[in-house]
């Protein structure tokens, strides 16, 4: 590796966060870093109207409409750009070409409030599978037909389950939920994102008439364990993949390999070095934009030998909104001035599994062990030569076994 090295203008890429190259208020990734840094500098966040904080899942208008550009078409006359010197899986973007726009697989969902009680729940309806990077589907009408007994949280925050649906399509009796973006309008996101979780897990649970699995990945383990601490009698098992406890922490990690690939950046060197010195949000925050500023930063989240699916996810990415850098920053500042649960066991979750890659960069294996341990003393404990996306690299009979 050559580390950091100036590039020319760069390609049209999402989620490309490229140093002070350029500010655009339309440009999701200019849109994080403004935010960030306003929030390390002390000053308050710019208000957003309504318009401008709708469930980016479902709409274009939080990206840059400029011709030719799809995605972030601001980024076409940068200076220079910020990169590892990573070998890009990216496809050349076509002329004219534009991101499609993603619609909601259920009609008539009601958006993000208060979740109301004693509704019905309305099943999803059947997409056509077909297979995706050499991910043959063998789907079954049982397996299309049967009640979705399992509930998906997705990492991030900010992100989706648009690559688990379009990898899995229907070959699994998994809700592969969208966390709804449109909790950066409340008060306090993250906690609008709990009590939206909890609305999804009752209606699961008054369409199938018992208890609802859970399957966690990275961050959605928090979400896990609210949910176990305010729904206890609808939480069946529990997977927990790749889970991230101390968001801090795994920052620091991507830092730190970051630096091993790049020791020459000074701006990432001295946000480290103040976080670990006072780890408040507001020096987070630092760290999060000189992280995130890394244009090739989720080819970092992948083992070794998954090429092929590592190549699928980054080409997904360039054609489809899967983060939403604004919603990350937001929920992420409420969650951290939420209470952290106490490291006590956990009542209300008997079969747990946790589920980890070896080749994880936001993880140490032996920390990370150490405290979900703590809270399910009776987990079993699983490792695959995976990265982060364990259930995207492994096949579902490594990650998802009886419990």
């Amino acid at each position: 590796m050559s580390g950091i090295v100036p590039a020319k203008p760069p390609r049209t890429m999402p989620f490309v966060l490229s140093g002070d190259a350029h500010e655009d208020a339309d440009c999701p990734p200019c849109r994080l870093r403004s935010l960030f840094d306003s929030i390390s500098r002390g000053q308050p966040r710019t208000a957003r109207s309504r318009d401008d904080c709708t469930n980016r899942s479902d709409s274009r208008d939080d990206r840059c409409t400029r011709p030719g550009a799809p995605g972030c078409g601001c980024q076409q006359n940068l200076p220079h750009d910020t990169r590892l010197d990573l070998p890009s899986a990216r496809p050349e973007p076509r002329a004219g070409f534009e991101l499609p726009v993603r619609r909601s697989s259920r009609r008539g969902r009601r958006p993000v409030t208060r979740p109301s009680r004693g509704h019905t729940a309305t099943p999803p309806r059947a997409k056509p599978a077909c297979p995706k990077a050499g991910n043959p589907r063998t789907s079954s009408p049982a397996i299309m037909n049967a009640p979705l007994s399992t509930l998906f949280l997705h990492g991030g925050p900010g992100l989706s389950s648009i690559a688990e649906r379009d990898l899995y399509g229907h070959t699994l009796p998994i809700h592969w939920w969208d966390q709804p973006r449109s909790v950066v309008l409340f008060a306090r996101p993250f906690g609008a994102l709990v009590e939206a979780a909890e609305d999804e897990i009752r209606m699961l649970a008054d369409t199938t008439g018992g208890p609802i699995d859970l399957l966690a990945h990275s961050f959605g383990a928090h979400l896990a364990l609210r949910l176990i601490a305010r729904v206890p009698a609808h939480v069946g098992k529990l997977w927990l993949l790749a889970p991230v406890y101390d968001i801090g922490d795994a920052f620091v990690r991507l830092a730190t390999r970051l630096l091993t690939l790049s020791p020459a950046s000074e701006p990432l060197l001295a946000a480290l070095a103040e976080f670990k010195a006072t780890s408040d949000y507001a020096r987070f925050a630092r760290l999060a934009v000189q992280v995130t500023s890394f244009a090739n930063l989720f080819e970092l989240y992948w083992g070794a030998g998954a090429n092929t699916r590592r190549r699928w996810y980054l080409d997904l990415l360039a054609r489809q909104n899967l983060v939403d850098p604004s919603a990350f920053e937001v929920i992420v500042r409420d969650f951290w001035a939420d209470p952290v649960p106490p490291l006590d066991p956990v009542a209300g979750a008997q079969k747990v599994q946790l589920v980890f890659g070896r080749e994880d960069p936001l993880v140490d294996l032996d920390a990370e062990r150490h405290t979900w341990m703590q809270l399910f003393p009776h987990a079993q404990y699983v490792e695959l030569d995976t990265g982060h996306f364990v259930h995207l690299e492994a096949p579902a009979s490594r990650w998802w076994k009886s419990i």
